[in-house]
């Protein structure tokens, strides 16, 4: 299930574009639907965009939340929907990318946020065509949820000139897929303190439920999944915590998203 959006952005002004107002395909029971508050004029403009300080480019209110108005980064809002019946993973990518080597640096930013919470940032240094700024996100059967993608040049106090003179553009495609977790007999799990300690299967890619026995999961503990035969690890965004070491030696682990929910994390996976 693919749903795509096109994002144009040229550095006097930035528009985006989607095809239409909203667009909705369908595989089986699995649904994703897409619209923007433009409806039948999708687009944005923002004028003059030079080099910003990050407060500037992305302002926060004192609630922690977005200040889209005041805002001087390129904005792009949109909203997915899961109209389905079965509940998703959402996985977010950037395609058909146009980047000049002038704008593939560490300074060329971008930040998602998802009902106003950050959910992913990063450069553009080594953006590939496909690559995945967000993975992994759960959607219920009717949930919606409104995204930011924010874009702007970070200051640095050099000369940004020729930053300036380039134009970028981006194909932002969502894909869904159906939800799936890894049986919770696969893991040991302390029910008064919602953590789970170790991993006992076999599996090497696991997906840890957001919930045992009814009882949310809300940490991992130090070294849980030390030296486990892991490729890959989808952490739900009940957890809040990760213990240290929680991940260490894992050799083979090539993909572990961060879940939303997390609120520290140790100087030591």
């Amino acid at each position: 299930l693919v749903m795509v959006l096109v994002v144009s952005i040229t550095y006097a002004y930035f528009t985006a574009q989607a095809t239409s107002s909203e667009q909705q395909v369908t595989t089986g029971t699995v649904k994703l639907a897409y619209s923007d508050p433009q409806n039948n004029e999708p687009y944005v403009i923002a004028q003059n965009i030079k080099p910003l300080v990050r407060e500037d480019a992305i302002p926060r209110t004192e609630e922690g939340l977005l200040d889209q108005e005041s805002a001087k980064a390129a904005i792009k809002t949109f909203t997915l929907t899961n109209t389905g019946s079965e509940k998703l993973f959402v996985d977010i990518s950037l395609d058909e990318l146009t980047l000049p080597t002038d704008l593939k640096r560490y300074d060329f930013m971008y930040a998602l946020y998802e009902n106003g919470k950050n959910v992913s940032n990063g450069s553009f240094e080594y953006m590939e065509n496909g690559t995945k700024i967000m993975e992994h996100l759960v959607f219920e059967s009717g949930e919606s949820k409104e995204y930011q993608l924010c874009i702007w040049i970070e200051e640095t106090n050099k000369d940004q000139s020729v930053m300036m003179n380039e134009t970028f553009s981006a194909k932002i495609t969502a894909t869904g897929t159906k939800y799936w977790e890894t049986p919770a007999e696969y893991f040991t799990f302390d029910e008064t303190t919602g953590e789970i300690s170790d991993y006992i299967g076999s599996d090497t890619d696991i997906s840890i439920p957001s919930k045992i026995n009814n009882v949310a999961v809300t940490s991992i503990g130090k070294t849980a999944f030390n030296e486990k035969n892991l490729t890959s690890v989808i952490i739900p965004n009940s957890v809040t915590s990760i213990g240290s070491n929680a991940f260490a030696s894992c050799s083979g682990l090539t993909s572990a998203n961060i879940p939303t929910g997390l609120t520290s994390i140790p100087e030591s996976l």
